[in-house]
């Protein structure tokens, strides 16, 4: 963490608890974008392998997995 986000959750100990939490979901709603939009980037990845046909299927490539686990 930096120094200067350690400030700034040290002033934001001494608010009220309300007020905490307005901040909070601020800082939420600055990160959980950014996640949605790795999972989102992800899930296109996935759909994508479905439609090359160069790409191992989702079958195929749970089949390896299985076999790579009970090695």
């Amino acid at each position: 963490m930096t120094e200067l986000l350690e400030k700034a959750i040290a002033e934001l100990k001494k608010l009220p608890d309300g007020k905490q939490n307005e901040v909070a979901m601020m800082i939420f709603k600055q990160i959980q974008p950014r996640t949605q939009d790795k999972l989102s980037s992800l899930w296109q990845k996935v759909d994508e392998l479905g439609t090359d046909e160069e790409q191992p299927t989702m079958e195929e490539i749970t089949t390896i997995v299985k076999e790579v686990r009970h090695r």
